[in-house]
């Protein structure tokens, strides 16, 4: 007489649903952020017809310790995308290959988001010479990602009127560094410098030359 076993499985009981996980940290001190936001959105292919636009097919928001988990129905997708977000937070958002998510187990998928900062840039020739006067400034290690955000371009302003401000966003609590040179008369006065920024707030930046 020939006996059945039946052993428990660790795969996932529904077939039809798949499942994401994984931890959301805060990027300024590496620590899981609380009740950041993450929608889960699919392309899908239904009845020969392809939608170009990502819809949302599952979202919930991460545990105290930055854990989240979401199921979602299994459709003919041909692309994935996750986003992660929080107020006064940088949104990011990966691509998902659809062949990489398994019904086996749930896709592990952790994230890093940057706090919002911004800073004023404001500059002024307070002690004009002549029309030659000129200023050359940037920031030096203004390189960011998932935002439009400040860059290392050179601003040149020239002429005696010169009183100029420019806003840009940042990650918050980073030390921006940045350069200007002042040529008056021929003379050119290079100066490095640093500001530390802080997060959710507009740091400002003044240089009268």
């Amino acid at each position: 007489m020939c006996g059945l076993i039946l052993l428990p499985s660790c795969k996932k009981e529904n077939i039809d649903s798949l499942s994401v996980a994984g931890k959301v940290r805060d990027g300024r001190n590496n620590n899981g952020l609380s009740s950041a936001n993450v929608k889960f959105k699919e392309k899908v292919l239904e009845g020969g017809a392809f939608n170009s636009s990502f819809q949302t097919a599952a979202e919930t928001s991460t545990s105290g310790n930055g854990d989240y988990s979401i199921d979602f129905e299994r459709k003919n997708a041909v692309e994935y995308q996750i986003e992660f977000s929080k107020d006064g937070y940088f949104t990011k958002t990966i691509d998902i290959n659809p062949e990489d998510i398994s019904l086996d187990q749930a896709y592990m998928q952790n994230a890093t988001i940057n706090a919002e900062a911004e800073v004023e840039l404001r500059i002024v020739n307070e002690n004009p010479w002549n029309n030659q006067d000129q200023i050359r400034f940037r920031y030096l290690n203004a390189i960011f990602d998932d935002c439009f955000c400040c860059n290392n371009d050179f601003i040149v302003l020239n002429g005696t009127d010169v009183d100029s401000t420019k806003n840009c966003q940042i990650y918050g609590d980073f030390l921006i560094k940045y350069v200007y040179e002042v040529t008056k008369s021929d003379t050119t006065i290079t100066t490095v410098d640093s500001l530390f920024c802080p997060a959710f707030t507009t740091t400002q930046i003044v240089i009268a030359y």
